[in-house]
């Protein structure tokens, strides 16, 4: 069960004087902070992609906030009423409470303050997703809770929707068969962790000393993962290591983002995996290929 519970207070910044208002709507927390001198316009923020176990529902403030009370902006920020990467549900929530926001005030004495003037949504990673996805035709055709935004300001968002797991897959994939353990899809959540244990051994030195220095067959899932993810840069080779726990935390993922779907929606139909010369590697020939169940991710 998922625990709504959270702070009912947050502190003020250090010397500045605003109206602060936290509480719970529709099964989701949420923070909403006015100055004194409030310009008339109200930014959304939207957190992150967030798990847990159990999975606590909690708000994240924004990492502007100094900025948007120093420059008389209200901002409003929901924990969404789910975890995991649930879009849909960020929106919502996003969207009920920037709905909600003139009730809000009310109900903590605030009758005089108007409706706002403008509205605007921002977000970080998942968040920004959200704030981009809040903002489509589908969304504002199809929401239960619909805000007309001025304008939207995703910050290193996940524009690319499932490419992004597509990619987490590719690389398992990639994995698997370069270090012959014999691909599968999905694998068993109780067997990934000794598939992961086989691909380390045999590609890495000593994965766990340091996951950064493979052995000369993993040189080649290291080449196939710079071009997955966006091809030679600087910055690859230091940052090799330190992703890749999390890239294989990914293997025994079924393709329904934690259950957020109900069948997989997962596609490497069009990856052509490359060497570091960019050219294809022998395996296109002969790895597993997914290809999404239809309607998986079907308009809503």
């Amino acid at each position: 069960m998922i625990d709504a519970a959270g702070s009912d207070e947050f502190e003020a910044l250090d010397g500045r004087e605003t109206d602060r208002w936290t509480g719970e709507l529709n099964g989701a927390r949420y923070h909403v902070e006015v100055p004194e001198n409030w310009n008339g316009i109200l930014v959304m923020y939207a957190h992150g992609y967030r798990t847990g176990d159990p999975p606590e529902l909690t708000v994240t403030n924004p990492q502007i906030r100094e900025y948007l009370i120093d420059n008389n902006f209200a901002w409003a920020a929901s924990s969404y009423s789910a975890n995991y990467y649930d879009v849909r549900s960020g929106i919502e929530d996003t969207n009920a409470l920037a709905l909600a926001f003139n009730d809000i005030a009310a109900e903590n004495g605030r009758e005089d303050l108007p409706a706002p003037a403008r509205k605007y949504i921002m977000g970080v990673s998942m968040g920004g997703h959200i704030a981009g996805a809040a903002i489509e035709q589908e969304t504002r055709q199809s929401a239960n809770h619909v805000v007309e935004y001025d304008g939207a300001a995703p910050f290193c968002g996940v524009m690319g929707d499932t490419e992004l797991f597509n990619y987490f897959l590719a690389y398992n994939l990639a994995a698997m068969e370069i270090a012959g353990v014999g691909a599968d899809f999905p694998v068993d959540p109780a067997d990934a962790e000794e598939v992961n244990g086989q691909i380390r051994e045999a590609l890495w030195d000593d994965f766990d000393e340091d996951p950064g220095n493979v052995n000369a067959d993993g040189q080649l899932l290291k080449e196939v993962l710079m071009n997955l993810s966006g091809g030679e840069r600087p910055g690859y080779e230091q940052g090799f290591g330190e992703w890749q726990e999390v890239l294989q935390q990914y293997l025994p993922a079924d393709g329904t983002v934690n259950g957020i779907l109900n069948s997989n929606v997962l596609d490497t139909s069009d990856i052509i995996y490359r060497d570091a010369s960019g050219d294809p590697v022998s395996f296109n020939d002969t790895i597993l290929v997914v290809t999404p169940d239809p309607g998986a991710n079907r308009q809503r």
